[in-house]
């Protein structure tokens, strides 16, 4: 064969295999469809991508950067006054990082310790609300309802023993709002209500990723793991 031919074609060879290489490693990194194999196409975690796209809002991500606030919160469906009332939420909240702050403030109890649904509730998949601060000033004020001052705030206790601050949940107890009344509305949605604890309530996951949403009840993220391992923060 002629020396120039041969050369030519071992360059082509060689050409060929250093494509194929490339090709395996951009695969690995980004799926076809452009959406990296640790998520689906909804922007689901993998993990979660049995969840039924049209039970819940959009997926939580950068809850503790404000601009991915804003944006998560678009995503769900919140827009003029009910985003104000949820940047709102997030700046009343933002020193309760520190639930020594929290308990001087009035949110000194935890009135359930960690909630955990292994089985599901009330139509959401399995997971967790985390452990309710309750300022019970604010519980026992008749029903009334304020975006900056949450009924409970929520709390995960972590493996050295203090507590994360999740989000809030707004409520309303049956003897003050009985539950034939037409649903309370906050941040432009309907409140439920939950008869396994006699009250309307609403869960807003401000500082805590929720693959479920901004609103669900539960939270796949939270576990009670190491909920025994103390009080304080």
């Amino acid at each position: 064969m002629n020396p120039r031919v041969l050369w030519k074609a071992i360059n082509r060879n060689v050409l060929a295999i250093l494509i194929l290489m490339l090709a395996a490693v951009v695969a690995g990194q980004v799926s076809a469809d452009g959406v990296s194999p640790g998520t689906i196409g909804n922007g689901l975690d993998a993990d979660t991508a049995h969840m039924p796209s049209l039970t819940f809002d959009a997926p939580w991500q950068g809850v503790n950067d404000d601009a991915s606030f804003r944006s998560m919160a678009a995503r769900s469906g919140v827009s003029g006054q009910g985003l104000r009332d949820l940047e709102a939420a997030r700046r009343a909240t933002a020193p309760f990082h520190s639930i020594d702050v929290a308990a001087a403030a009035g949110w000194p109890d935890d009135v359930t310790g960690c909630l955990d649904f292994p089985d599901g509730y009330m139509g959401h998949p399995p997971g967790a609300m985390g452990s309710h601060y309750r300022n019970l000033g604010l519980v026992t004020d008749g029903g009334a309802l304020d975006p900056t001052r949450p009924e409970l705030v929520l709390y995960e206790r972590q493996a050295d023993g203090s507590l994360r601050l999740l989000g809030v949940e707004y409520i309303i107890r049956e003897s003050d709002r009985p539950r034939t009344d037409p649903p309370p509305v906050l941040f432009g949605r309907e409140i439920h209500f939950h008869p396994d604890f006699g009250v309307w309530g609403l869960h807003v996951w401000l500082w805590r990723h929720n693959p479920y949403g901004l609103f669900a009840d539960v939270n796949p993220k939270v576990s009670c793991e190491h909920a025994e391992l103390g009080s304080g923060g």
